[in-house]
């Protein structure tokens, strides 16, 4: 019985065994048909359609700009031209978005850079994000842009980079790094070059059939290698450009100046409406800025228009029209670029011997010893300026500020590396000192209080002098004193100085005579004549960066309606917080009562203070300054002080709190001294 019922079920067990092949082998059969079916219709049916929309071509109208003019110097020697050039560009299919899509692409990046690389080329490298060695932290770099606009620039990026608001720089690298699938073996250096060309795919995303830039003014090997390999290398292609030139290398770097990228937002928006796109290069100093719109070929009106067929990797494979650009417009200098060499020559040769002179000097004693003095903690000569114009025309044939810098480092952007010594630099180099930077001219300013004279002479004696007039020299002009002693000539033997005309008080260069002149005039008819000399206006000439100059009177030495860090001289900056200003001794006052004060109280009660000396002030026949009011400066600081800080007027008065407020004010109020010291080109008088 049991061996039948186990018979049974085998023989079932066949039966559905046999059921479920059958079954599986029907599914099969299905499946294969319809996938036949589905062939069918894919190369038979539709075939024809699927094949011509592979080849299908889309028209695109391609911007061409024109070549950026030339800049040549009065004789037509070029300074700064376009030179042709080949940019190694990258397009990313929009449609191929997967994650494999994505490690596809890295690895032609990746393959693409190795080849740039080996040929000496460098890759464009924006990215925002830099990494500090020293620190190990991650951080955003915008540039050299105000923090508002670093700010907007940042909310701009994360948006257009799809990460959020709260993720530190740190992370984000990191995401992007495992969303572009960067192999993990690659260091941040050459992470950073790849994902600089997926932070610019992705930041022109929004403009259809856009390549983006990987490297610029690449060899011809270069070229060629990635032609070759232009089936692996899919969606790399080689595009023409061109590249700016500067064959003098330094020569007037300051003057030529050169070019960069649009860093500023409003300013972005104010070119493209000329017709510039995003990555267009700008003058940013000296004539390359200046001269922007004539030099460039981005503007609308110079930009050259072709119609073309392009493949689905963005590859022009047919030009139906074509519209040339048109070439900037040349810019000729009045600048003589062989003058300008032998001045810059010259320029350097004389501050290298005044520096080794004052090495020299500085490192005997007064007894002719070595003293062993540190000299990086002396300021010893290292830059300087020259200028050369036709003195009949005012035309600059020269102008050269030294030390330079080469103009070619610039081309294709600077690295950080260079532009940081650039920057660090103690000399300065990329300060142009010829137009950028004031000075106290000294004795040459005789000639503007000599001639200031003569002219209001004429009409007043009392106010000048005239041509026949002799002053004789005294030595020291006691007429004014200060903290005890006066103004004084430099000549030991004031005979030599006896009986000058303003011939001779130039001659001698006799500050006693000139002392004795600008008394006379006073600081608003000097004001006035150096204002005609142009010394407090622009000369209008056509580089930016141009100063200044000032001549002097209580507005330019304090005023009061200004803050501190907007006054023309930097006097009441140290008035304020220099190491003995008003600052430091309040700090001392409520260190000797024992008294905190905020730094808020202590900066409130500075700035009350330093309000004073703008105001109307008189010295006595007592020498005690008062203002209109009959009040006494001692007596506005005690009050200020009470008011601010609660220290009574007794204790102010009995402690010299007071007096020393009052004598450091004093350095702020214009006195006679201030004017005669004026007309030999001491003092606050800067010029360029």
């Amino acid at each position: 019985m049991v061996v039948v019922e186990y018979k049974r079920l085998e023989i079932y067990m066949n039966v559905n065994i046999r059921k479920r092949f059958i079954i599986f082998g029907a599914l099969a059969v299905g499946m294969f048909v319809v996938l036949f079916i589905q062939l069918i219709q894919l190369t038979l049916v539709k075939g024809e359609k699927y094949a011509a929309d592979s080849g299908a071509l889309t028209q695109r109208e391609i911007i061409i700009s024109g070549a950026r003019g030339c800049i040549l110097d009065q004789n037509g020697l070029p300074l700064a031209y376009d030179e042709k050039s080949y940019n190694v560009q990258f397009y990313r299919d929009p449609t191929q978005n997967t994650s494999t899509d994505r490690a596809y692409y890295t690895q032609i990046i990746i393959e693409t850079i190795e080849i740039v690389e080996a040929n000496s080329g460098e890759t464009v490298d924006t990215f925002a994000i830099k990494y500090d060695e020293e620190t190990g932290e991650y951080y955003f770099d915008w540039g050299d842009i105000s923090e508002e606009a670093q700010v907007l620039r940042e909310e701009n990026w994360r948006s257009n980079m799809y990460v959020d608001t709260e993720s530190s720089p740190e992370e984000i690298y990191l995401y992007l790094r495992n969303k572009y699938q960067i192999p993990s073996e690659m260091d941040y250096e050459q992470a950073r070059k790849v994902l600089s060309v997926w932070q610019d795919v992705q930041l022109a995303s929004w403009v259809a059939y856009e390549p983006v830039d990987v490297a610029y003014d690449v060899s011809i090997q270069t070229v060629s290698e990635i032609e070759t390999h232009s089936v692996e290398l899919k969606g790399m292609s080689i595009s023409e450009s061109t590249v700016r030139i500067y064959p003098r290398v330094s020569v007037a770097a300051h003057i030529i100046g050169y070019l960069g990228n649009i860093t500023d937002e409003q300013e972005l928006k104010d070119y493209q409406a000329l017709g510039y796109s995003v990555d267009d290069l700008i003058g940013i100093t000296g004539i390359e800025a200046a001269m922007e719109e004539y030099l460039t070929g981005n503007s609308s009106e110079r930009q050259g228009v072709q119609e073309v067929e392009i493949d689905n990797m963005a590859v022009v494979q047919n030009v139906l029209s074509s519209t040339e650009p048109t070439q900037g417009d040349n810019v000729m200098l009045t600048l003589d670029i062989a003058l300008q060499l032998a001045v810059e020559d010259s320029l350097e040769e004389n501050i290298a011997a005044i520096r080794a002179e004052e090495e020299r000097l500085y490192a005997l004693d007064e007894y002719g010893y070595y003293e062993g003095i540190d000299l990086e903690d002396i300021d010893l000569a290292e830059s300087g300026a020259a200028v050369v114009l036709d003195v009949q025309t005012g035309d600059i044939l020269a102008m050269a500020s030294y030390p330079s810098f080469d103009l070619n480092l610039f081309t294709g952007g600077i690295s950080d590396e260079d532009y940081d010594a650039l920057l660090n630099d103690t000399a300065t180099p990329l300060f142009n000192k010829a137009i950028g930077s004031k000075a106290t001219p000294g004795s040459i300013f005789k000639m503007v209080t000599g001639l200031a004279a003569l002219m209001e002479g004429a009409t007043d004696p009392d106010k000048g002098t005239t041509l026949t007039e002799q002053i004789s020299c005294g030595g020291t002009f006691d007429k004014y004193t200060l903290y005890g002693k006066s103004p004084h000539c430099w000549v030991k033997n004031i005979l030599n100085h006896q009986n000058q005309t303003i011939v001779e008080g130039l001659t001698h260069s006799c500050n006693y005579y000139f002392f004795t002149l600008a008394d006379r005039l006073g600081i608003d008819l000097l004001d006035k004549w150096g204002e005609k000399f142009g010394l407090t206006s622009s000369t209008g000439i056509e580089i930016p960066g141009e100063v200044i100059g000032q001549i002097g009177n209580q507005q330019v030495l304090y005023d009061n309606t200004k803050p501190i860090n907007e006054q023309s001289s930097y006097i009441p900056q140290l008035v304020k917080n220099g190491e003995n200003g008003i600052v430091t001794l309040l700090k001392s006052i409520a260190e000797a009562r024992e008294v905190e004060y905020t730094d808020t109280q202590i900066d409130e009660t500075a700035d009350g203070l330093i309000y004073l000396a703008g105001l109307e002030w008189e010295k006595g026949e007592d020498k005690v300054w008062r203002d209109v009011d009959g009040t006494t400066m001692g007596e506005r600081v005690r009050d200020i002080l009470y008011e601010k800080l609660g220290i009574s007027k007794k204790e102010s008065r009995a402690q010299g709190y007071a007096s020393d407020i009052s004598s450091m004010l004093t350095e702020l109020i214009w006195t006679p001294i201030d004017t005669i010291n004026t007309g030999i080109g001491q003092g606050i008088v800067q010029v360029t």
